[in-house]
């Protein structure tokens, strides 16, 4: 189900942060930390028969997961004049899986062979670094240029893309104060690397008449890619008490691989109106679009091409009103989501095209809040969800040689699940205490 509430989980963070000014025009900050996270919530009972389980794995009842991470991060900057900003940001994070490992079977292929054998679950541990440089200038106009570079490096221990690197080069510009009009314009290019491969290694994945799977080498040639994405935000307001903002974004991923994932192409724009009628009611309207679309190619021998195409619409209201000022507050959401998937799938020998049926989900959804003030440092509150959620999807329901619900096929892949459609309902009480 989508609506639920959150699983059994606890988050504990100790950290220190700190600043030192050199001088009145340059400063050094600082901020450390260490985190674990734990999650003990009561799961479906899963055995070795089920599909995908590999052999000696037993019972598992409960998560019984366990996240450590550790933080560090330092920045310095500086007024080199009253029209020039310069600043500098390092970032280091190292996430360590403590989970025990579920034991899992790889069907058709593993890392070295076409066949079925055992395996652990990945740990997903990461260690991130990142160094951030940035400037600010004050044009004559009152406008503002940014520019900026950013590095990040990302180790991924024992999967499949270890390392990657990425430099990111970025531009923005944002215009003066015009009244009420506000707006800015980014463009960003960036160009990720991944960790070198042994050519003769990846050659044999990528040949389908060795033991090899041409699946291994997609996951390695997927590291690199190339990205140009624009941006542009603008607001306006009527008066003290209405105002609209839209935001539109668009990107271009080309991906140097020669077999997967070739290229995505995205774009999202969003529209939001809010206004104040009275001092204890605001509301909010918004709307929105997200598609994305794709082009994906397989190995030689078995050439085929496939174009999809995803689009997302997303629309919804908030009410918030202090029905008691300083002692009862109630909040009204609406929020209605269409998403639409299409698939078209070219084979190069035989020549032929299949258009498979269209993926479709909507969700409509009403949540109603309130909060009540017992005193400056206890809240009561209370939370009540509607969702209504339709979803259409052939890979549930079958198409083709994808049998029917209840087909050992589509057994398989779903759990002889049919595509979910549902309407549920949350009810939820709380106590907030701030010491």
């Amino acid at each position: 189900m989508r609506i639920a509430q959150e699983p059994d989980n606890l988050f504990q963070q100790i950290s220190v942060n700190g600043n030192f000014r050199f001088s009145p025009m340059t400063r050094a900050t600082w901020f450390l930390a260490y985190n674990e996270a734990t999650q003990d919530e009561d799961l479906l009972q899963m055995n070795e028969n089920q599909p995908g389980l590999g052999t000696g794995t037993g019972s598992r009842t409960e998560a019984d997961a366990e996240v450590t991470q550790l933080i560090a991060r330092l920045g310095v900057s500086t007024r080199v004049n009253k029209n020039l900003n310069l600043s500098a940001k390092y970032s280091y994070q190292d996430k360590d899986t403590k989970t025990d490992p579920l034991q899992i079977t790889y069907s058709n292929y593993d890392r070295t062979n076409a066949s079925t054998n055992d395996a652990l679950t990945p740990d997903y541990d990461t260690t991130v670094e990142s160094l951030a440089l940035s400037g600010k200038y004050k044009l004559p106009n009152r406008s503002r240029l940014r520019a900026g570079y950013i590095f990040e490096e990302i180790e991924r221990p024992r999967q499949d893309r270890e390392e990657t690197e990425e430099d990111t080069y970025w531009v923005s510009w944002q215009t003066p104060m015009m009244g009420a009009f506000n707006a800015k314009v980014k463009y960003s290019f960036a160009d990720r690397d991944g960790t070198d491969n042994d050519a003769d290694n990846i050659s044999q994945l990528m040949d389908p008449g060795t033991s090899g799977h041409p699946d291994e080498a997609v996951r390695y040639t997927l590291g690199d890619r190339k990205q140009n994405k624009y941006q542009f935000n603008a607001t306006y307001g009527f008066s003290n008490t209405a105002s609209i903002g839209t935001n539109v974004q668009v990107w271009d991923d080309d991906y140097d691989a020669t077999v997967g994932l070739q290229t995505l192409k995205g774009q999202m724009f969003t529209v939001d109106l809010a206004f104040r009628p009275t001092r204890v009611l605001a509301v909010s309207m918004y709307t929105g679009m997200q598609r994305f679309t794709y082009d994906q190619r397989s190995t030689a021998g078995t050439d085929w091409t496939q174009e999809t195409e995803q689009k997302s619409w997303v629309s919804g209201v908030n009410v918030d009103w202090e029905a008691i000022p300083n002692k009862l507050a109630v909040n009204l959401g609406l929020r209605y989501t269409d998403s639409v998937g299409e698939i078209h799938q070219v084979d190069e020998t035989p020549a032929a095209t299949t258009a498979l049926p269209d993926l479709e989900t909507t969700i409509a959804t009403v949540e109603l809040g309130a909060e009540y003030f017992l005193d400056k440092q206890t809240t009561l509150l209370v939370r009540a969800v509607y969702e209504d959620y339709d979803e259409t999807n052939w890979a549930y329901d079958g198409f083709g040689t994808i049998q029917a619900s209840g087909g050992v096929a589509n057994s398989y892949l779903t759990g002889g699940l049919d595509s979910p459609n549902y309407k549920a309902g949350l009810i939820e009480f709380g106590v907030r205490h701030e010491f």
